[in-house]
């Protein structure tokens, strides 16, 4: 994707992702007094709007050109360590670049969440194996599935993470097979809790 324009807008988008939304958790909370809680992580971003990084292979990629290190490069993003160039040689879309507008265009709706923008949740139904909940507006919409941290706020609730961003004319009323729509009473921001050890703890026998 050579579209300098379009990179430099990304950039911006991961500086603000990173003050804004990263390592925090995002409290919904519902018509019907239900809390979802949902984590944003630093590894979330790339893969959200669709974009992957190819250069330097040496520094992001093993000798099987796996990823090393997602949330290194989102770093290196966000603090605008990478040049320009590595930025337009060494990035690339999956998907065509009409898909990618929409992408960047629901990020900025999700960075102004707090603003209460973000009026609904639709709860999918039981045979959608892909999203638990969709979450968004009239354009917008981000699907939502479990997080495999477990350690919510509610002690009653799950812990979700952001799937994927979609954009539509008619956003999450677009979204077919969902069991229950809720209206959004309230959004909060809130560090992400330190993970519980639930280990049990082991005594050494002593020695006689």
């Amino acid at each position: 994707m050579a579209d300098d324009g379009r990179w430099k807008t990304i950039r911006a988008q991961a500086v603000a992702y990173a003050q804004r939304l990263s390592q925090k958790r995002m409290v919904l909370r519902c018509s019907n007094n239900s809390v979802i809680e949902i984590n944003w992580d630093a590894d979330n971003f790339l893969h959200l709007l669709g974009v992957d990084c190819l250069l330097p292979r040496s520094v992001y990629r093993d000798k099987n050109n796996r990823r090393k290190s997602v949330s290194r490069l989102f770093v290196e993003l966000s603090q605008s360590t990478l040049s320009d160039e590595t930025l337009l040689s060494g990035m690339r879309c999956l998907h065509d670049e009409a898909t990618i507008d929409k992408k960047i265009v629901v990020m900025n709706f999700m960075l102004q969440a707090e603003s209460a923008r973000l009026t609904s949740v639709l709860k999918c139904a039981e045979n959608d194996s892909v999203y638990s909940f969709f979450i968004g507006d009239g354009n917008h919409c981000v699907g939502i599935t479990l997080h495999k941290v477990q350690n919510p706020i509610d002690p009653d609730g799950k812990v979700y993470f952001p799937r994927s961003f979609q954009y539509h004319a008619r956003g999450i009323e677009s979204m077919k097979d969902f069991a229950d729509k809720l209206d959004v009473s309230s959004i909060t921001l809130v560090p992400v809790p330190s993970p519980v050890d639930t280990k049990p703890v082991r005594h050494r026998k002593r020695k006689k």
